[in-house]
């Protein structure tokens, strides 16, 4: 009971409410409650401004920003920012990211292999990264010169090894046996049947890509909002204590 503070004017304890120190008075007179100070100064004129005690002047100041600073679209747009900010300093600070998460939308076929690996990597990338990383690889132009190394490594032995193989090609093209029979009826049939079981089996595991990702980015969106709103609430409770305590 000696360690609780107590109010000058009620002489209740801070279990109530929260008290404050606005003046300089030491002792049991310089803790007092928010709504009764308020209430002291509308009744007593000489109170009003400074305290009858130590006639400290009342350090009376609007904060104009804590209600700015609150509102959702100051939070959203802070969030949003802070989210594309994060996602590119993600994205150049981290290049194989950047790879697995173009690899994935733009790559992932049904003849890719290691689709789980891939699957497992884009869902790790999906959250506040994922989203800015997506949106940067569309808004590169060169992205498929920085993604895909192997296309080039293809295109350029390819154009190392035509001129060389044009005899070859040549010879095997005047030696070469005749065309196979068109496919039968049922061959058609089977192939077109396959070709729909595949564009079926890749069109699931693209909704499911594009469901994960748009979970992901709300997710990212609702988390990053919530903790972008706590700290203003907190930055504003923190400017309303040093204006309250004086002491």
């Amino acid at each position: 009971m000696e360690n609780e503070k107590q109010c000058r004017i009620c002489l209740d304890t801070d279990r109530v409410e929260e008290m404050i120190s606005p003046c300089l008075c030491n002792g049991s007179q310089r803790f007092i409650h928010r709504n009764c100070l308020n209430l002291w100064r509308e009744q007593t004129q000489e109170a009003y401004h400074r305290c009858p005690t130590c006639h400290f002047r009342y350090r009376i100041s609007r904060v104009w920003w804590g209600n700015l600073v609150t509102r959702p679209i100051v939070v959203g747009t802070v969030s949003l920012t802070g989210l594309v900010i994060l996602g590119g300093v993600s994205g150049y600070c981290s290049a194989s990211s950047y790879n697995t998460v173009y690899y994935w939308f733009h790559h992932m076929s049904y003849r890719t292999p290691h689709r789980l690996q891939t699957l497992f990597h884009a869902l790790f990338w999906v959250g506040v990264p994922g989203l800015a990383l997506f949106l940067r690889s569309l808004c590169n132009n060169n992205h498929g010169i920085n993604v895909n190394p192997t296309v080039i490594d293809a295109t350029a032995n390819l154009l190392t090894n035509w001129p060389r193989r044009q005899p070859t090609v040549m010879i095997n093209h005047y030696s070469s046996p005749p065309p196979p029979p068109p496919p039968s009826p049922e061959e058609k049939d089977e192939d077109r049947r396959r070709k729909r079981q595949r564009v079926a089996r890749y069109e699931s595991k693209s909704t499911f890509a594009w469901t994960v990702l748009i979970g992901g980015a709300i997710s990212s969106v609702y988390h990053t909002y919530n903790w972008v709103y706590q700290r203003c609430l907190r930055l504003g409770t923190n400017a309303q204590e040093l204006i309250e305590n004086i002491n």
